[in-house]
């Protein structure tokens, strides 16, 4: 491909010139972050969350992000490992404030009267 040929990037912008150094402007663009975003973290693949060491009891849970979404990673009573997102349904403020811990030990999740819900962890309750 030539240098001065156009390049067409995703949002349908061209920019001219050489192909092998992408422009700043691209770097500062939200269409193009909007976009990265859906297609690294929206999309049909896996997403590393936690290791399971962070999360070894029963109860243990920690908070993390996909892309722009907070999730909440948990063990439940089972010992099964479960994700929601931190939002609650009705107001959209996050469910966990803390970066991780156990609710009967920490109580770091507002829900409830602040304590969360043991039961959310649940994976039959989720």
């Amino acid at each position: 491909m030539p240098d001065d040929a156009a390049v067409q990037n995703p949002i349908g912008r061209a920019w001219h010139g050489d192909t092998t150094r992408v422009p700043f402007w691209t770097y500062k663009d939200p269409d193009i972050l909007k976009l990265d975003q859906k297609r690294l973290f929206e999309g049909p693949a896996w997403n590393y969350l936690c290791l399971e060491a962070e999360i070894p009891d029963a109860g243990d849970w920690c908070a993390t992000y996909v892309g722009e979404m907070p999730v909440v990673v948990a063990r439940d009573h089972d010992g099964a490992i479960v994700a929601f997102e931190n939002r609650r349904a009705h107001r959209g403020a996050p469910i966990c404030l803390d970066d991780g811990g156990n609710p009967r030990i920490s109580g770091a999740c507002i829900m409830r009267g602040g304590t969360i819900c043991v039961a959310i962890f649940d994976a039959r309750a989720v």
